[in-house]
């Protein structure tokens, strides 16, 4: 039995190479976190993580993952300014969404590590809780916003190929890429403020050239697919900002290395930016808390087309939907905590929709339902009396 566990972590070692990106202090494959002395690194004493109301989520802010630490940087113009490490202990992958498990600092991180038994741990305030959940294949490379965290998952002996959705209690695959020749090229997932899931594929696995730009909804509908050649060898992780997508360049990149390229989406074109420096420290992922909206999708056009009723209301509550053509909702029903308190999917739906729903295990109080329509969110508070 002994031997048998030794072949299967020399096999998944093997695996796992073939898809992870380098160390980019070596160009190997070492799970190491020492930052480059040459670059200084400071600690953060003008923000106090443990007494805030979740993470603060400044306009132009985004961070950085180091395996044992997260750093801080403000975008101005095309500069990113480090601000510091804001917090000590975390994983080798990182994502920022409401807290999903039951705690009151929100939103949050959520960091993930190479495992299929408790992969993921969310930062409550004062320090990270594991969570207790497990799946079949590893959980990698997430990333999340609002009431949706989505990891990479990685069966034995395969690339990158599946991405799964976990809401605070199960986890659902929504995803496999249509071609076994096209794999998830960077190692993060991005998640736009209608819940859009954003990543970079590949066709070849020996150079890490990008092929496309991928865009799905939150069920895993493809939305987009654009065409994006570029050199993405030694990029550790993704991240929207303001609408515009960020890939991050470690120092192995041939083309851009310690940098970060900013991609505009024009029509159905990406626009390549100019590449913006980066300090030269070990990163493994990326993550902001205000990604915006990309595909420009009109909130307020979505919010008249659906309804609630009664409200306020004492036990059941009804909602229609008035929209050809769609073929998937999603609802959310969240506390003030950010707490979710009921979610329901429906699929295969043609013309108009309706559905009442029973409430009446709730308190009553001040709650807010959240509907994803073909991707598409929008967000209305109701009253239970």
């Amino acid at each position: 039995m002994k031997n048998s566990k030794i072949i299967l972590l020399i096999i998944l070692t093997i695996h796992l190479e073939s898809f992870s990106q380098p160390n980019p202090l070596t160009n190997s494959y070492s799970f190491e976190h020492n930052p480059i002395s040459s670059v200084k690194r400071t600690f953060n004493t003008h923000n106090d993580y443990k007494v805030l109301a979740g993470i603060q989520c400044d306009s132009n802010s985004f961070f950085a993952l180091r395996g044992d630490s997260i750093d801080k940087y403000t975008l101005t113009g095309n500069t990113a300014v480090y601000n510091g490490t804001i917090l000590g202990g975390a994983g080798s992958s990182l994502a920022i969404c409401n807290n999903l498990n039951g705690n009151i600092f929100s939103p949050t991180f959520y960091t993930s590590v190479l495992s299929t038994a408790n992969p993921c741990s969310f930062y409550n305030g004062i320090n990270w809780t594991t969570i207790p959940i497990s799946y079949s294949d590893f959980l990698i490379n997430n990333g999340g916003n609002d009431t949706f965290l989505y990891f990479m998952a990685v069966p034995m002996n395969s690339f990158i190929r599946q991405i799964v959705r976990y809401d605070g209690i199960s986890i659902s695959p929504i995803y496999t890429t249509p071609n076994q020749g096209t794999i998830i090229d960077i190692a993060d997932l991005s998640v736009d403020n209608s819940g859009n899931v954003w990543f970079i594929t590949t066709s070849d696995t020996a150079n890490f050239i990008s092929d496309s730009l991928v865009i799905i909804s939150p069920s895993g509908q493809l939305l987009k697919q654009l065409s994006f050649a570029y050199n993405c060898k030694n990029a550790y992780g993704s991240f929207l900002l303001n609408n515009i997508f960020y890939i991050g360049l470690g120092p192995n990149n041939p083309v851009h290395p310690n940098t970060l390229i900013p991609l505009t989406i024009t029509a159905d074109s990406v626009i390549i930016g100019d590449s913006i420096n980066m300090p030269a420290f070990y990163y493994l992922d990326l993550a902001s808390c205000n990604p915006g909206s990309p595909l420009s999708i009109d909130i307020k056009n979505i919010s008249n087309i659906w309804n609630l009723f009664p409200n306020p209301f004492q036990e059941n509550l009804s909602i229609s939907i008035q929209k050809q053509y769609f073929k998937q909702v999603l609802i959310t029903i969240k506390d003030i905590l950010g707490q979710i308190v009921f979610i329901e999917e429906d699929e295969n739906l043609n013309n108009n929709y309706s559905k009442t729903i029973d409430l009446s295990f709730l308190s009553n109080g001040i709650y807010f339902v959240e509907l994803y329509i073909e991707g598409e969110r929008t967000v209305k508070k109701i009253v239970k009396q």
